[in-house]
């Protein structure tokens, strides 16, 4: 067979050479997309090697285009396992070391959360768009396996566990430019555009496999559009830092602020033996920059989440806290409780102090799964870390902003910050800035704390809103609206982080508006595809 002729004259022909190309499950397809889970692990902290989005999925890819629909399914699952683990093993020595589970069962959890969080959605999209590539034009499959990709990354946060970490647009939060597409379509438009990389990369591989006379004019057509598309990516990005960047220096709505990282050992903060030593660790740090005579107290002081675990009512700790928010407002973590039908409810809090009284507070609404609810039961719950955790908390129901001198900002709490949704919403009711508590110290193991911070940076491009993010363990970090990482305080440190940054214009971003069109657009293109595909006779070799 002639693989260039073939292409030209029909467009519909599946471009393999390999042997096996009926389906038949050959051991080099698992052994190829295990090697891509391996590859995508690597992308993110603690190596970081970023640049290999650019081809980590090409054996995936590859896999997935010698193979059917029922192979594929299996293999999209398979990559989603292996990638899961290949990104969380700090999962282990977290769950053997700060919620002190036996070793065993950390193992198990690990596995188990790879098997579900994951691997459902990419094996169900991914197998299906393989099983339809058979009877579609060859020139469309790099832009449906992207479709498919994203639509699957947009799944697996709206259902199941809401898994929202890591996807393949993160690997891309160190590149200035191409980063900024996040700001008209999430991080889901970088993932397309990287995914839609890897199978024309994975297509060239194959034509090249098949030493052809001649290229096909599908790939070249391909190879062209992908090269616009990243060349118009890096223009639009190239501009929007620089509009930002003079937005920021002509600016004259500074606001200043105290990001405070107490670095207290976590089991101080879950136990009431421990409460003095905590408020005096964060008490200290505070006064300091309240007393600085040549700055004067800042416009506003942030403490992390689960900065105190007694709550701003109670009858020893409430009274130096409310006096210490006197000099400047104060934001801290702290429980909130209340009685809900007879019942009490507990709540992760955000609280804002000022003048000696509450003047907002926020409750958490995104839980994390097995650590602040227990979606099984008793089954897999990792249990409380003291007597002043509940364990199991009640979800929030309202978006909050707080108002600090004349400016709203928006808390989220840890995890909320990974999901587009509710930085997106804070952003619509007009936040000036995005503000993030966190409790970073259950994290175990290398590359947690640096991806977390990763993902976080994408909302301040999604929203072009300032992140300021405090956090017990680090990183603490003041983020710009085009990603960049203003201030830092590294984990491990205890210490303040002041400054002052430009709050946002308010002018909505393009994701901001439209939100997560088009991830749906991907989801309706993959379901598109699947339909048509099943109407349409398989094409016939020339």
């Amino acid at each position: 067979m002639h693989l260039d002729a073939d292409l030209d004259a029909n467009p519909g022909a599946k471009l393999d050479a390999s042997p096996d190309a009926d389906g038949a499950p050959m051991i080099w397809r698992p052994m190829a997309t295990l090697v891509s889970g391996v590859l995508y692990g690597a992308l993110f902290p603690p190596l970081g090697l970023g640049a290999l989005a650019w081809v980590a999925l090409v054996p995936l890819v590859v896999a997935l285009r010698s193979g059917s629909g029922r192979s594929g399914v299996a293999l999209g699952a398979l990559f989603g396992w292996v990638g899961t683990l290949a990104v969380i093993p700090w999962l282990i020595p977290t769950l053997s070391g700060h919620f002190e589970r036996p070793l065993p069962f950390a193992i198990a959890f690990w596995a188990i959360f790879g098997t579900t969080a994951l691997a459902p959605y990419y094996g169900l999209l991914l197998g299906a768009q393989a099983g339809a590539q058979r009877r579609l034009p060859v020139g469309l499959f790099p832009w449906l396996f992207a479709a498919a990709w994203t639509a699957a990354e947009w799944l697996r946060i709206e259902l199941g566990f809401r898994s929202p970490w890591t996807r393949l647009g993160d690997a891309a939060v160190d590149w200035p430019w191409l980063r900024q597409l996040a700001a008209l379509f999430g991080v889901f438009g970088l993932s397309f555009l990287l995914a839609a990389a890897n199978a024309v990369l994975a297509e060239a591989w194959l034509v090249l496999r098949a030493r052809p006379q001649r290229l096909p004019r599908p790939l070249l057509a391909n190879a062209t559009a992908l090269l616009l598309c990243v060349g118009a990516a890096l223009a639009y990005g190239a501009v929007r830092s620089e509009t930002l960047a003079h937005t920021a220096r002509v600016s004259h709505d500074g606001f200043d602020v105290a990001l405070v990282q107490g670095n207290v050992p976590p089991e101080l903060r879950w136990r009431r033996t421990g409460a003095s030593k905590v408020l005096r660790r964060y008490t200290g740090l505070t006064l300091r920059v309240q007393r600085d005579a040549e700055a004067g107290p800042p416009d506003l002081v942030v403490w992390p989440e689960n900065a105190i675990q007694t709550g701003v009512d109670d009858p020893v700790y409430g009274p130096p806290l409310h006096a210490l928010a006197r000099p400047a407002p104060l934001v801290l973590g702290a429980p909130h409780r209340e009685s809900r039908d007879g019942r009490r409810a507990d709540f992760n809090s955000a609280f804002l102090l000022a003048g000696g009284d509450v003047h907002g507070r926020y409750d958490k609404r995104r839980l994390l799964p097995f650590s602040e609810t227990r979606p099984l039961g008793d089954l897999g719950a990792l249990g409380s870390r003291g007597e002043l955790d509940a364990a199991s908390y009640a979800a929030g129901t309202e978006a909050t902003l707080f108002e600090v001198a004349g400016h709203s900002l928006a808390p989220l709490i840890c995890m909320e910050a990974l999901y587009p949704d509710l930085s997106r919403e804070a952003a619509r009711a007009g936040a000036r800035s995005l503000l993030v508590l966190s409790n970073d110290g259950w994290f175990r193991g290398s590359g947690a704390a640096a991806q977390s911070l990763a993902m976080v940076r994408f909302r301040a491009i999604e929203t072009g809103l300032p992140v300021l993010r405090a956090t017990t363990t680090g990183v603490s970090a003041v983020i710009a609206p085009d990603g960049r990482v203003l201030e830092r305080l590294e984990p491990g440190t205890s210490g303040v982080l002041r400054t002052t940054v430009a709050l946002g214009s308010g002018a909505p971003t393009l994701y901001t508006r439209l939100g997560d069109a088009f991830a749906l657009a991907c989801l309706g293109a993959t379901l598109l595809a699947v339909v048509v595909a099943r109407w349409r006779k398989p094409p016939t070799s020339a």
